[in-house]
């Protein structure tokens, strides 16, 4: 809510409707922001330090404070948080979407849906009949940046009948249109990319970890990797790292916050 709208009401405990009606008023960003902070704090002290990404843990909730800093330009307090997450190791793209295999390595923090309980499955996300629905300049991205493996992701399918769907959340349908798949919340390649834009915004550090850290990204994506004398500057390093993000988490609702953030409208 505060990304979205700022200044929001922030409630902290059970108020009649009514009386929220009538005397709630929208609190500062700075007050939100802190009310949100401390929360993270109480919840990774309290939660499980392992588990798989169906439930929250210690991790997720560290990661999630590290969003909330990072929001906020607090880079250097983040990285700490961000380094409790092994970048090493990505797994490969296609594991990361195996609908047979949901709760992988990649996956930090997931919201669940089974296809085979109607209740709990969803619909085909992302359907598209006449519309397009990947737009051309994102389509040309991925063609520019010779980007084979994750391109095809988000290109429309419908090789199993129906309405076309990208194939990143598509699985074999179940009961008249019901799918399985989970929605991403935070996975290990947001971490990654989150720690070597933070370490950028600390200092510019020619082939230095963050170069390591984006690399490892578009080394999964079978991309050549970056040195400096490709990106040059603090702000050719900031680029590509927005310009990443917005390859690997198409349709994963993370790009128009990554513009919010980073001050660009494209």
């Amino acid at each position: 809510m505060v990304r979205l709208w700022g200044d929001v009401p922030l409630l902290t405990e059970e108020l009649d409707p009514e009386a929220i009606r009538t005397t709630a008023s929208r609190n500062s960003v700075n007050e939100v922001f802190g009310q949100i902070i401390s929360d993270l704090e109480f919840a990774s002290t309290n939660l499980p330090s392992g588990g798989n990404a169906a439930r929250a843990t210690q991790i997720a909730a560290d990661i999630l404070h590290a969003k909330v800093l990072i929001r906020q330009g607090k880079h250097g307090e983040a990285i700490p948080l961000l380094r409790s997450v092994d970048a090493s190791g990505l797994i490969p793209i296609s594991e990361v979407w195996d609908a047979n295999n949901k709760l992988n390595d990649e996956m930090i923090f997931v919201i669940r849906f089974k296809a085979d309980v109607p209740t709990e499955s969803h619909g085909r996300w992302y359907e598209t009949v006449e519309t397009p629905l990947v737009s051309e300049d994102l389509r040309q991205a991925y063609i520019d940046a010779g980007d084979v493996l994750r391109g095809p992701l988000i290109e429309p399918n419908n090789d199993l009948g129906g309405p076309p769907i990208p194939l990143k959340f598509q699985e074999a349908p179940f009961g008249g249109g019901s799918y399985g798949s989970d929605y991403p919340v935070i996975r290990k390649a947001d971490v990654v990319l989150l720690l070597a834009e933070s370490l950028n915004e600390q200092g510019y550090v020619p082939d230095g970890e963050a170069f390591d850290l984006l690399n490892l990204v578009r080394a999964r994506a079978g991309l050549s990797a970056l040195a400096s004398i490709d990106l040059a500057t603090q702000d050719a390093f900031r680029d590509a790292v927005f310009e990443e993000r917005r390859l690997e988490f198409a349709l994963e609702g993370k790009r128009w916050f990554d513009l919010q953030r980073s001050g660009k409208s494209t």
